[in-house]
């Protein structure tokens, strides 16, 4: 199922911390052209995240109303098939009923 497949890869991605950030930066000697880079990525990663979870909503709401026809057509059915065996019942004992009175 392709949502629950995004679901997992966002679930096991993992965005660095701020003090990754800033031990990245420092590390490499280029604090302000590492963290701008670092930044960039972030909001792009949370932006994909964003994009993701919105398809995921979407896609919940359309499975919910798919469960809810099924649910409906599910008891429409009974019924009918309530009312057809309720209906058999009352021709088969229509001649009994009958020969009492």
């Amino acid at each position: 199922f392709v949502s629950k497949a995004i679901f997992d890869q966002v679930a096991n991605s993992r965005m660095p911390t701020a003090s990754e950030h800033a031990h990245d930066g420092m590390a490499n000697g280029d604090c302000a052209g590492r963290n701008g880079s670092h930044t960039l990525e972030v909001e792009q990663r949370l932006l994909e995240w964003e994009r993701r979870m919105g398809t995921l909503d979407e896609e919940g709401v359309t499975l919910q109303q798919m469960q809810f026809k099924l649910v409906r057509d599910q008891v429409t059915s009974l019924t009918r098939d309530v009312a057809a065996l309720r209906q058999t019942e009352l021709n088969r004992a229509a001649p009994e009923l009958q020969r009492v009175d």
